[in-house]
């Protein structure tokens, strides 16, 4: 069966499978994000139902919903959903789990979201054929600026990727990929290097681009694979909303190695980030963290387990013991 004959529910379900293949191309992010707000319309509609005790698969009018929605305080509006889907009457169809047809501009949309998977050097065609025409500045911003002028211009040429999209495609900081666009690094060199700094910046613990980098994916991939795969290791904890996973279990899992099967966030109470230390230093600012933390390290405040991405975490256990001697 092909996808344009699935009912809505199903068609939403094949999004969120091949999202990690396309999230990164302008198009496919865009196409994914109408595929979500389209979804957070049909759980409301439902919900309203729901409510109301309809019969399995009637839906209530614009009307009804308005106020019932309010009366249980969710924010889409029935003016939202209408500019989402178009028409009450698709958002009705999708809310009862039949098929809706989808316009022109969302066919040619999806197609061009899904028409090409890149990989490995495909994410360097851009920063190559700019790097040829560029002017002397190297900065993202400018190769940004360039990608959607090229792209609008050359609409009968394949779309080359921006520079966010070639980053989180090789998950290799913008430097990086300059030298390997430019020849002067392998690329498999590249990211075994950038590995081996994350790892030993991060220790026991590593952020979703050093699961990328260990499983040979973009970081796309690797967001949905973290999310959606039933099998993969769970999570330790969040920091700064980002999960975070014990090496050793990711490690474990690329090698179809057995790791232990956990709960998600299995130790996120042990765990404590540089909101809860400036609460528990006297609630210090930003910046009087950073410098306490560069110049008084041990002494003013504790001393951290270590960092994610840049972001500092602090062992519960740890902090407790510091701050009782700081009592004493």
């Amino acid at each position: 069966m092909r996808f344009h004959d699935l009912a809505w529910p199903d068609q939403y379900k094949v999004y969120r499978v091949i999202a990690g293949y396309f999230f990164h191309s302008e198009r496919g992010s865009a196409t994914l994000r109408e595929a979500i707000g389209r979804a957070e319309c049909v759980k409301a509609v439902q919900q309203v139902a729901r409510h109301l005790g309809l019969p399995e698969g009637q839906m209530p009018g614009v009307e009804t919903y308005e106020r019932v929605r309010n009366e249980l305080g969710l924010e889409v509006s029935a003016s939202v959903i209408r500019r989402r889907w178009g028409s009450w009457h698709d958002v009705m169809k999708a809310a009862s789990g039949q098929k809706v047809q989808m316009n022109a501009r969302q066919r040619a949309t999806f197609r061009a979201a899904v028409r090409r998977r890149l990989k490995g050097e495909d994410w360097l065609e851009g920063v190559r054929e700019w790097l040829r025409e560029r002017g002397p500045s190297l900065a993202q911003d400018d190769y940004d600026a360039w990608v959607r002028e090229r792209n609008e211009k050359n609409p009968q040429l394949p779309p080359v990727a921006g520079g966010d999209g070639v980053r989180y495609g090789l998950v290799l900081p913008w430097s990086v990929v300059l030298e390997v666009a430019k020849g002067e690094l392998k690329l498999a060199d590249a990211q075994k290097r950038e590995l081996k700094r994350q790892e030993a910046e991060d220790g026991d613990f590593i952020g979703l681009h050093a699961v990328a980098l260990i499983h040979g994916m973009s970081a796309g991939r690797a967001k949905h694979m973290t999310a959606e795969d039933e099998g993969f290791p769970a999570y330790a904890f969040k920091l700064q909303r980002k999960r975070v996973w014990l090496l050793d279990d990711i490690q474990a899992h690329r090698s179809a190695q057995p790791f232990p099967r956990r709960t998600p966030g299995w130790l996120q109470c042990e765990i404590l980030d540089s909101t809860d230390i400036k609460r528990l230093c006297g609630g210090l600012a930003k910046g009087e963290l950073e410098n306490a933390l560069q110049r008084h390290c041990g002494s003013h405040v504790p001393r951290p387990a270590g960092h994610i991405g840049g972001s500092l975490y602090w062992y519960r256990i740890a902090v407790e013991a510091w701050l009782e001697g700081a009592r004493t």
